[in-house]
């Protein structure tokens, strides 16, 4: 048998063992990880122009796609789809939103985004953005009609101090876009005091011009307003201002608390200020409490209608005082042209619409007109909405893995990286090194590659969960110089010593001291002269610039 079919069968050992540890994966899987945000990194090594579809894997990602909407750098991601693909946490560092309009420029997200069923947790908005339109949110502006957001939480805390102008929603400040299938638990705070302003504020978003369908709210939502006129506030949305057949919010869920204190001209839903078209099978459960607005309009369901409300549920409750105080369980108002149709509230509110007593609602029977398949009735229990993500989408399966280098020479000493492909595109998962021979070469779990003695190695990567998908690259290593031979290169000298290692260099220069494992035990700046830098006793590898040498620490 040669050498060569020798280390081979090492290598076939090794993934025979491999096997076994994924045996034991599959049994005990470990759950996904969080992806945690450090407050300022970034990556946009994701994005490629000629794709039409992206997938965001971690923090750095998501970053990345707020900095791809910016002056300077901008992309609309118009026709294109951006999934997420793991939970994230920003950590309570401050955002800066997907999205923005600056002046009278608009920087929107104009594509796809699907949450894919994930969370983004620990958001924090202190500061909004600066335009003809004041917006902040997760995502600042999105205005395409075609852009859709979807099946996405967001958790988190925004504390505004407003003045003018503003649009505020946890998903999106102000949108075009059809939302659905989104969760907010978020909690919205708003200080004003600018008598002229006009701002929205919604759980999901501020002021919406197209759809927003099968969302949910459960974060609170509290202006403090001094003076200010024009504030409309709603547990979905702050307000939606289009009257067409594709905008309105249609099976939506507000479980937060909304609290308005001062000011004047207030309106206030439990689902939006105002809606003109499409307010259907919704529902809110919340607390609305306005106290000291001079004008106020408050709806459980709308404060303000220009069509018809229908299938809509009330199950919450008012507090508050003021001026011209005008509240209804389903509507502050009855207006003329509004049809309230098969609307129902808790009995003991002042409304249009139903009353239905508490036995009733917990009886588990369907309320007249109200379709079993969006609604849930169990006995003992108040109605509710049914809810549920879709279009979730999973990463493509890995089918082939590739190295950069597939055959090397090395130098005792030498230290080189070797970076895997994954294919298709966008595909991703957990890969494992291994050396054929650690005498020769070892590797770390990064790819570092580190030449040890004379000979040949195979290191190999391979997908943890399918060792069959694989790739190998042949390392050579050649004899070099007896260690702690000193060696002068381009007035370097470099020698293990006891307990130390000596480097003597004419100029300052950076150094790193990696152990055989490719560890970094000590890296940093060359003094010009001799260096004297302790160690443990060992082999080390020390590399100056382009200058590698192993040495013995005694």
């Amino acid at each position: 048998m040669s050498k060569d079919e020798k280390i081979m069968n090492k290598v076939n050992l090794f993934r025979r063992y491999l096997v076994g540890l994924l045996f034991l994966s599959f049994f005990f899987p470990i759950k996904a990880a969080i992806s945690y945000w450090d407050g300022h990194s970034y990556s946009t090594s994701w994005y490629d122009p000629s794709k039409s579809v992206y997938y965001i894997q971690s923090a750095e990602d998501l970053c990345g796609l707020s900095y791809l909407l910016r002056p300077g750098s901008y992309e609309d991601f118009e026709g294109k789809e951006v999934i997420l693909m793991v939970d994230i946490n920003l950590n309570g560092y401050e955002w800066e939103t997907l999205g923005r309009i600056e002046g009278s420029y608009y920087y929107a997200f104009n594509g796809v985004f699907n949450g894919n069923g994930k969370t983004v947790s620990g958001l924090k908005i202190t500061k909004i953005n600066n335009g003809t339109i004041r917006t902040t949110g997760l995502f600042g502006v999105v205005m395409e009609q075609g852009t859709i957001i979807k099946n996405l939480t967001v958790e988190g805390d925004i504390n505004i101090g407003s003045r003018g102008t503003a649009d505020i929603g946890a998903i999106a400040g102000t949108s075009m876009a059809t939302i659905y299938n989104c969760i907010s638990k978020v909690n919205i705070s708003v200080n004003s005091s600018d008598a002229s302003s006009d701002i929205n504020v919604g759980g999901i978003v501020g002021k919406a011009y197209g759809m927003v369908r099968d969302c949910q709210t459960y974060g609170n939502i509290r202006i403090n307003q001094d003076g200010i006129s024009g504030c409309r506030v709603g547990g979905i949305a702050g307000s939606s201002v289009t009257a067409d057949i594709g905008a309105g919010i249609i099976r939506c869920k507000s479980a937060s608390d909304i609290t308005v204190i001062g000011g004047k001209d207030a309106m206030v839903g439990g689902i939006s200020s105002l809606i003109r078209e499409n307010n259907e099978n919704n529902l809110y459960t919340g607390c609305v409490d306005v106290n000291g607005c001079h004008f106020s309009y408050v709806g459980g369901i709308v404060a303000s209608m220009s069509s018809e409300v229908k299938n809509c549920l009330m199950l919450g409750s008012f507090t508050g005082y003021g001026d011209y105080y005008y509240k209804g369980a389903i509507m502050a108002t009855q207006e003329q042209s509004v049809i309230i149709d098969d609307c129902y509230y808790r009995e003991g509110l002042p409304s249009y619409g139903y009353p239905v007593a508490e036995a009733e609602l917990y009886s588990g029977s369907s309320l007249p007109g109200f379709d079993p398949s969006i609604w849930n009735f169990r006995e003992g229990e108040y109605p509710d909405l049914f809810f549920e993500f879709e279009d979730l989408i999973e990463m493509p399966a890995v089918d082939r893995i590739e190295l950069d280098k597939t055959d090397l020479t090395l130098e005792i000493g030498d230290a080189i990286r070797l970076y895997p492909t994954l294919y298709p595109s966008g595909a991703t998962g957990k890969i494992v090194w291994s050396s054929s021979d650690d005498y020769v070469a070892v590797v770390n779990s990064s790819g570092l590659v580190v030449a040890r003695n004379g000979g040949i190695a195979y290191i190999s990567v391979s997908m943890t969960d399918n060792l069959s998908i694989s790739d190998v690259c042949r390392v050579t290593v050649n004899k070099s110089p007896t260690a702690n031979e000193s060696v002068p290169v381009d007035d370097l000298e470099v020698r293990g010593l006891e307990g130390s290692i000596m480097i003597n260099a004419t100029m300052p220069q950076d150094f790193c001291i990696y152990a055989l494992n490719g560890e970094i035990i000590n890296q940093g700046k060359l003094m010009g002269g001799e260096n004297i830098i302790s160690v443990l006793k060992g082999i080390y590898i020390v590399k100056v610039k382009n200058y590698i040498k192993k040495v013995i620490v005694l």
